[in-house]
């Protein structure tokens, strides 16, 4: 009579549950499988099976693998897609980064940088997880070698499982060694897009720095003549029509004058600037009044005569 079963959703999913059913039970109809309350899987299937070539009956429950054969062939299948997953992103990487050019905008940054990293550390810890199941598919195949419970496809399925785990665990690592090479290329490709940069930069800077040159050589060239054409072209100089003659005004002198003074003091302004560059922080753009400026230089002052003060012997 057939037997009503519950198993944990949690451990496999309905459609590997009625694989494995038709696997253990060929000579029956398909098994149907409902889902109850509690999250459990409920089915009907016969106490005992026929072992074909055999012509005898034994109990399902007498195979001690049951639950691992459940169990595994969900777990470990769930890996082949993981790293196909993982593959899959770690190729769309290496694609951009191989079509990268340097001397254009390209489609590869930092961001992608960051996530070869995030897979290097998920295909680093695969080898490790999965040779935790290997290690357990050992010692059950070590543990029941010679049990007369076990058939040969129980047998030939464990050995399935050990081949499985260990494919994997060579395909993680290979993919790992493809990721970091593609981060160390992607890392290159970045930093020669860095100094193409700079290197552009650094010569536009050097033409604008020629530009200027011949600007201000320029400039020096007309600068006495537009000071002379200042100069006449004040009040101070007049034209004597009668007798064809500049006459110079008596009063050029207070010229002469407002010139040295406002010379001095620009002199000054700059010797203060490069002597004391406290007076002005250079850390942030501050308007500075004329009364701070005054006391600054008040404060240099005493500072000087401090100085300058002997002691008496």
């Amino acid at each position: 009579m057939p037997f009503q079963h519950n198993i944990p959703t949690r451990y496999t999913k309905k459609e590997k549950l009625e694989e494995l059913l038709g696997e253990l039970f060929p000579d029956v109809p398909p098994i149907e499988v409902i889902i109850g309350g509690g999250d459990q899987y409920i089915f009907e299937a016969p106490r005992e099976v026929t072992e074909v070539g055999q012509g005898r009956t034994r109990s399902v429950f007498e195979d001690p693998f049951w639950a691992h054969r459940l169990i595994f062939s969900t777990y470990i299948p769930a890996w082949r897609h993981y790293m196909a997953w993982m593959e899959e992103s770690l190729i769309k990487i290496t694609n951009l980064t191989l079509i990268a050019d340097i001397d254009r905008e390209m489609r590869v940054n930092y961001e992608k940088l960051n996530t070869l990293y995030v897979l290097l550390n998920k295909l680093l810890q695969i080898p490790t997880l999965v040779s935790h199941s290997s290690d357990v598919l050992y010692g059950l195949s070590s543990h029941f070698m010679g049990d007369v419970r076990l058939n040969a496809t129980a047998i030939q399925q464990i050995k399935n499982f050990q081949r499985q785990t260990a494919l994997y665990s060579r395909t993680a690592t290979c993919l790992h060694q493809r990721a970091q090479t593609t981060a160390q290329l992607l890392s290159d490709t970045l930093s020669l897009r860095e100094q193409t940069v700079a290197k552009s930069q650094a010569e536009n800077m050097a033409n604008l720095s020629k530009s200027t040159y011949w600007i201000t050589i320029m400039g020096l060239l007309y600068l006495p003549t537009t000071l002379i054409a200042t100069i006449f072209g004040t009040n101070f100089f007049n034209f004597n029509e009668e007798r064809n003659t500049v006459v110079v005004s008596a009063d050029i002198w207070y010229l002469l004058v407002a010139s040295g003074v406002l010379t001095v003091i620009t002199l000054l302004v700059c010797y203060c600037f490069r002597e004391y560059r406290t007076m002005v922080p250079q850390q942030s753009l501050q308007v500075v009044w004329w009364s701070d400026i005054i006391k600054r230089l008040r404060s240099i002052r005493k500072r000087d005569e401090r100085g300058l003060v002997v002691n008496p012997v």
